[in-house]
């Protein structure tokens, strides 16, 4: 059965991810807006109860940027958010309390033009790793680490470097492994990544 559907903006959304929390048995979505030609990425907590969601009130994670990525680290009990500027790949940690969420600071993941990020949480090695595209289209991945309100990069590392587009990134919790899907010059392709203290190491991409 579907119940009936509950606004968690009164603005129009848009490039809409979401992620669930499992400490504190939250839904978490996040979305870019548009307010008098300004450009907002925002972040709205939802709770579940009685086969119905009730949201708290949205938060700003920043103007002037797009594609706002969430996913939930599970030891730490925090959000980690990516998203993206002219000027580069940016992530922010933030904490849920109630029905509100808050945020630290923002750290840098890759300066210059990006595009097609995407994350996802490594449980084994309590990580976060990011995959995205430079200026040149080449595949690279970075490893976060978690520290209370912030989150800390160690150095990108390429995976593709011919033409990937489009990435798509899981853990494969049987293996311990990440594994990148991406469009790699109009051909479908993958590859497994092995994190390792702040990096990650890949194999070679099958089609």
């Amino acid at each position: 059965s579907v119940t009936s559907p509950v606004d968690y903006t009164n603005i129009e959304p848009a490039q809409l991810r979401s992620a669930y929390d499992t400490t504190n048995n939250k839904v978490i979505i996040c979305y870019r807006q548009y307010v008098s030609g300004v450009e907002s990425s925002m972040v709205v907590v939802g709770t579940v109860s009685s086969g119905s969601i009730t949201f708290g009130t949205p938060v700003t994670i920043a103007t002037s940027i797009s594609n706002p990525y969430p996913t939930f680290a599970t030891t730490s009990g925090k959000v980690f958010i990516s998203y993206k500027s002219t000027s580069g790949l940016y992530g922010v940690v933030g904490t849920v309390s109630g029905t509100s969420i808050s945020l630290g600071s923002a750290a840098t993941i890759f300066s210059g033009v990006n595009n097609y990020h995407a994350n996802v949480y490594d449980p084994v090695n309590d990580k976060i790793v990011v995959a995205w595209s430079n200026s040149s289209t080449n595949g690279q991945s970075a490893v976060g680490t978690i520290s209370g309100t912030s989150i800390s990069f160690g150095t990108a590392v390429v995976f593709s470097s011919t033409n990937a587009h489009y990435h798509a990134i899981c853990y494969d919790s049987t293996n311990e492994k990440i594994v990148i899907a991406s469009n790699v010059g109009s051909v479908g392709k993958a590859t497994v990544g092995t994190v390792s203290g702040t990096s990650i190491s890949f194999g070679s991409a099958v089609t």
